[in-house]
């Protein structure tokens, strides 16, 4: 009977561990992509061609990611890692712990973590490939939650760790995020600037001492003071509406200013069948430090045809001669499927002199512009592509003045020829 009754136990502890397992997994998926370039003209026609290798966003030549990811109904982590630039094995853009203590409520603890559930996407045309420097961002409507930020102060960045919390049930979605490191890059640099006149030339040793004395003043008030709230809600057959609040600060000689914004949004995708529209503003606590804002994206699916639209407008901006104005973007793309996996991407996007802050050769501010042309190729798990793209202001990955072909004129036009190569698993 004892001998029974322990072959039972270990049978239901071996069937209990089985079962857990059962609920559980862990996953693996990537998504990379690259842009070679083998002919621009950075800085005009009238300037040398030159190669070079990219990706989208500037800076880093290519991104080689992938994702680690445990799941259970209570229990998870996410390792996003990279080999970017053939660099070694490294930490991306997330990584945190995550429990579920009831239905609906996650607390997240991590170095970074992402939100998405309210967040406005406006990602299209060039965004994809190589990005004009006017571009706006795919946020530019409601920003994503954020904890755990990293802090990109020159020429040190101070590695943060954050704290998350949601709740997403029934169409209601609240959040709020919070890092437990300093984060306002202003005070990164004001604290670097301290120890050396010129941030970009400082010494390694001391600039980052300077940013740990900033950070040794963060104070739980401060974290608070600082974080993210945002609240959001799902209306059938309307769309979405969201709130938040995004903490912020500045410095002002020896003082540190509040400097937050409150964004609001509301996203329109279920009136009319392949219709997505998405309007938001920005009101900042402190109109001398920054200005209203508003923002839209429209996206409309016609056949094998996608039509998109983008503008932001800021109020209160100076152009290059110092005169003040509206700030505006604006984008205009098609996407139209080809068939046999090729595709067309197009866009063309402006900015006025107030919102390019471009001047030409003679001071003049003036206006911005860039255009696309790009026909991919994809497949199962990836695409290829090749295309053209023009700019009379500059592209990202000229942006950084370690290249040394930066354009700050706009009297000049810059070109290149981009081959984009993506993957993802």
């Amino acid at each position: 009977m004892k001998k029974a009754l322990k072959l039972f136990l270990v049978f239901a502890v071996v069937a209990t561990a089985f079962s857990s397992t059962a609920l559980a997994e862990v996953t693996i998926g990537a998504w990379g992509r690259t842009m070679f370039v083998p002919m621009a003209s950075p800085a005009g026609a009238d300037e040398e061609v030159v190669p070079t290798n990219t990706t989208s966003w500037g800076w880093g030549i290519q991104r080689i990611g992938m994702t680690i990811a445990g799941n259970s109904d209570n229990v998870g982590f996410q390792a996003d890692v990279n080999v970017d630039d053939g660099a070694n094995f490294g930490a991306h853009d997330q990584q945190f712990v995550w429990v579920k203590p009831v239905d609906g409520f996650r607390v997240a603890v991590g170095t970074t973590i992402f939100y998405d559930a309210l967040r406005g996407n406006s990602a299209y045309g060039s965004w994809d490939w190589v990005r004009p420097t006017i571009i706006t961002g795919e946020d530019n409507v409601f920003t994503r939650g954020v904890a755990g930020k990293n802090s990109n102060g020159a020429p040190v960045s101070t590695g943060n760790a954050g704290a998350m919390l949601s709740y997403d049930m029934s169409g209601v979605h609240v959040f709020a995020a919070w890092d437990t490191k300093k984060t306002t890059d202003a005070e990164v640099v004001a604290a670097i600037a301290a120890v050396e006149d010129d941030p970009a030339t400082a010494d390694v040793d001391e600039t980052v001492e300077a940013a740990d004395a900033v950070n040794e003043q963060y104070t739980t008030a401060m974290m608070f003071t600082r974080g993210q709230y945002g609240a959001g809600y799902d209306i059938a057959g309307v769309g979405q509406i969201r709130a938040q609040y995004i903490g912020r600060s500045y410095v002002d000689g020896e003082d540190t200013k509040d400097w937050s914004l409150i964004n609001a949004a509301v996203k329109l995708d279920q009136l009319v069948p392949n219709l997505y529209i998405d309007l938001g503003t920005y009101i900042p606590t402190d109109d001398e430090q920054d200005k209203m804002s508003f923002a839209a994206y429209i996206r409309y699916n016609m056949g094998t045809m996608t039509i998109n639209v983008s503008s932001d407008v800021k109020m209160d901006q100076v152009d290059a001669e110092g005169e003040e104005g509206m700030a505006i973007k604006a984008g205009l793309g098609f996407g139209m499927d080809l068939g046999s996996g090729l595709a067309l991407d197009t866009d063309f996007r402006f900015a006025n002199a107030a919102g390019s802050g471009l001047a030409d050769k003679d001071g003049k501010a003036a206006t911005a512009w860039s255009a696309l042309l790009g026909v991919k190729k994809g497949f199962s798990n990836g695409l290829i592509g090749t295309g053209i793209q023009f700019a009379n202001c500059d592209f990202s990955v000229y942006r950084e003045t370690a290249n040394g072909l930066d354009k700050k004129e706009a009297d000049a036009m810059a070109w290149m020829i981009p081959v984009r190569v993506e993957y993802w698993f």
